[in-house]
């Protein structure tokens, strides 16, 4: 149980963190598009230039990707629970530790597949603008919980 209450007060914080960073460093333009349009990535087409044509890719490309994501996320959750439940239990160090390399090797797998998801989203953008976009959201990646409230996209 104290496991789970520290990653769970080590999510909060990294969101809230990551939260801090973006709007501090975007934030008259994501909060007065979030607050308008009632859709999160229209930031992207505003911060990163795009035409009709890229934005439409890039939101079919986060809605394709959110079904993955929430996927892994779920897979993660589910093998965090596993490692609760066997602390609980007063498993064995080794069966702690296999559950706690398996979360390890589920979050490798979430972060491949979002940094591949990351790059596919910046080849639609003009070259500059997608190394932004990578330089600016790819960092955030270590810190994201795994609970379905990645960045868009």
């Amino acid at each position: 149980m104290r496991q789970i209450t520290i990653v769970l007060i080590a999510a909060l914080v990294s969101g809230v963190c990551a939260y801090w960073l973006v709007q501090r460093r975007h934030g008259a333009s994501i909060s007065a598009l979030a607050g308008t349009s009632g859709d999160d990535l229209h930031w992207i087409r505003t911060e990163f230039r795009l035409d009709d044509a890229q934005f439409a890719a890039v939101k079919k490309l986060h809605e394709d990707y959110s079904v993955v994501c929430a996927g892994h996320c779920a897979d993660i959750v589910s093998a965090q629970m596993r490692l609760e439940k066997l602390t609980t239990a007063g498993a064995p160090a080794a069966d702690l530790d296999a559950a706690r390399r398996d979360i390890a090797a589920l979050e490798e797998v979430c972060n491949t597949a979002t940094r591949a998801h990351l790059r596919r989203v910046a080849a639609v953008m003009p070259a500059e603008q997608g190394a932004r976009y990578i330089a600016l959201v790819e960092p955030h990646l270590a810190h994201s919980p795994h609970d379905g409230s990645r960045l868009s996209p």
